[in-house]
């Protein structure tokens, strides 16, 4: 009987960390593609410091240079599109 209950409990805690990994992932997936979005989108983000970063985005066809922290944002400076080396992304 200990066997059946502790096989039953296994199986529902591995279930349970599944689910909550599926809806995690295509909640985050969500949350990058952003709803309709065509003007704006964050193309690269690096991290300076704990809780600082740089964040590349293109606005129209230009694209910004801005750092952001937990608390703010701040504009750096407009981009020339010669500088910027963007990687194509391959859909898989």
């Amino acid at each position: 009987m200990e066997f059946v209950e502790l096989t039953f409990f296994l199986v529902s805690f591995i279930v349970v960390v599944l689910t909550a990994l599926y809806f995690t992932k295509g909640f985050t997936r969500f949350k990058m593609q952003g709803v309709g979005q065509k003007n704006m989108q964050i193309i690269e983000a690096l991290p300076i410091a704990f809780n600082q970063y740089l964040y590349i985005v293109r606005i129209g066809e230009d694209y910004h240079l801005l750092s952001g922290t937990k608390e703010k944002l701040n504009y750096c400076t407009k981009l020339d599109d010669i500088n910027i080396k963007l990687q194509e992304k391959k859909n898989g």
